[in-house]
Formats: C-alpha cells, sequence, structure tokens
C-alpha cells in the first residue's frame, strides 16, 4: 500500500506571543493601506491631501481586527473539533465579515458618514474576507500544526542518536531518528512515521536529508526520507518502490535509484 499521511493540518491552541505577531501584522497592514491611501491622493490630484481621511479609511476598513482576531480563531478552535479545519475556517469567515461590517458602520457613523447597514456590509465582504484568509495563512505559519493518529507510542531517549523535536498534535515531544522508518516532506513541514506512529516536524526535508545522513537516512524521492537500517526488510520492485516494514510502499524517483540500489547492497 502506498504510505498514507496521518497528518491533519489545523489551527491549535495558541502558544505565548501568536496574538502579538498577528497584532504586528495588523500594524503592517494599517501601515501599508495609509500609505496606499496617501499615494492615491497625491496621483489623483483631486482633492488636497488629509491625513484625517487617510485615517478614518483605514480605520473604517481594517479597524476591527485586534478585537476579531482572537474571537475568529476561537469560533475555528471550537469548530473544527467536530468537523474538518477547512470547513471551520469557512464558517469562521462570516464571523469576520459581519464583525468587520458591524464595526465599520459604527465609525462610519461616528464620524459622520451615511452608511447604512446593509452598504457596510456590501463594501466590507471582499475587504474582511480576504484579511480573513491572510490571517489564517499567517496563523498557521506561526502555529505547530497538530497531528493526528490513531495512537502515539512512548519513545525513551536515554540511548544514543540523533534527537529530533517533534510535535504529536498534544504536545511537543524528543524522539529518537533510529526510530524513524520513513519521512516525507509537508509543505514546510516534514512527516516522521515510526513503526506505528505519526509526528510532526517543523523543518524541510533538505535539512533534514543533511542532519540524518549520519543516521542512515537516504534520499529516496524527492518528498521521501527513508531509513537505511530498515533497508534488510525492505524489497526492491522494478527500482521505483521500496517496500517498509507493515506494507508501507515509498516511491523510489529516477534519479535516486542508483543509490537506493547502493544501500540495498550494503545492508544485504
Amino acid at each position: 500500500m502506498q504510505p498514507e499521511s496521518q497528518i491533519l493540518f489545523r489551527l491549535s491552541q495558541p502558544r505565548r506571543g501568536l496574538y502579538p505577531q498577528l497584532l504586528l501584522a495588523w500594524v503592517v497592514i494599517v501601515i501599508a493601506a495609509m500609505g496606499y491611501c496617501w499615494a492615491h491622493s497625491l496621483v489623483a490630484g483631486s482633492l488636497p491631501h488629509d491625513g484625517w481621511v487617510t485615517v478614518r479609511w483605514a480605520a473604517l476598513h481594517w479597524g476591527a481586527w485586534p478585537l476579531l482576531l482572537p474571537v475568529c480563531f476561537w469560533v475555528i478552535r471550537r469548530l473544527q473539533r467536530r468537523i474538518s479545519g477547512l470547513l471551520a475556517i469557512a464558517l469562521g469567515a462570516p464571523v469576520a465579515v459581519i464583525g468587520s461590517a458591524a464595526f465599520a458602520y459604527a465609525i462610519d457613523r461616528l464620524s459622520g458618514g451615511q452608511w447604512d447597514g446593509l452598504q457596510a456590509l456590501y463594501y466590507m465582504t471582499p475587504v474582511a474576507g480576504g484579511t480573513y484568509l491572510l490571517f489564517v495563512m499567517i496563523a498557521f505559519w506561526l502555529l505547530s500544526p497538530a497531528t493526528l493518529s490513531a495512537s502515539h507510542e512512548e519513545i525513551e531517549v536515554d540511548a544514543p542518536g540523533a534527537l529530533l523535536d517533534v510535535s504529536t498534535g498534544t504536545e511537543d515531544r524528543r524522539i529518537r531518528a533510529e526510530q524513524i522508518h520513513w519521512i516525507r516532506g509537508a509543505r514546510n513541514y516534514a512527516e516522521l512515521h515510526t513503526a506505528d506512529a505519526g509526528y510532526i516536524m517543523r523543518s524541510s526535508l533538505r535539512e533534514l536529508e543533511s542532519l540524518l545522513s549520519s543516521e542512515g537516512f537516504i534520499r529516496v524521492h524527492r518528498s521521501y526520507l527513508v531509513n537505511s537500517q530498515v533497508l534488510d526488510t525492505v524489497a526492491l520492485r522494478d527500482g521505483s518502490v521500496v517496500r517498509l516494514p507493515g506494507g508501507v510502499q515509498v516511491p523510489v524517483g529516477r534519479t535516486y535509484r542508483s543509490r537506493v540500489m547502493q544501500a540495498l547492497s550494503a545492508v544485504r
């Protein structure tokens, strides 16, 4: 059977420092928006530049996010326990849009504007929706994604060998490299699989290849590393697949077949 991912990416409980980093991103967005508004007034030249207009415009469109950020991510974390993470994110979008529209309506009224509720919702939907997706992507980048597996083995760490800091989804853990059978690159993360458990580590496959080459790991595909110490139980089929314990099959890329054959020769 082909290796199946045991990783489900989702928003985890925010670690210390997440919201300050998201607020920093919000500050950058507001400053960029104000800069755009100011530059537009200079280029258009139809109206004299008014600093108050710039501040009001930025506050109208993005001022709600310091309040919306914790609400949106709380909604996502609550929903994803019952449904998939992507669906939870989709259902969190109306919260962002409606919250932004309500805030914009209040700012418009307080500053002498004439928006009604439907106008605020109409104007804010694309802005709030795009900003919401941007913050979700930033949060995914900052947070360690959860690893949901059927089981997680307890691994002793007192034996010699490289130790890796990984996540199980509920806690961080250190595991020995020799316990790992195969590794797959997944975006900016890597999936690490032992005999009966899956973990995740924030590292590129290239970095792990450099780190673990001395531990006997070889690159067999642009997306896979395999522990050569388990190759004595692996069968090579037409030079395109290696079969690991448990019946897991890992593809072998054309450019990597020679090194796999060499590794097989070394362990036999």
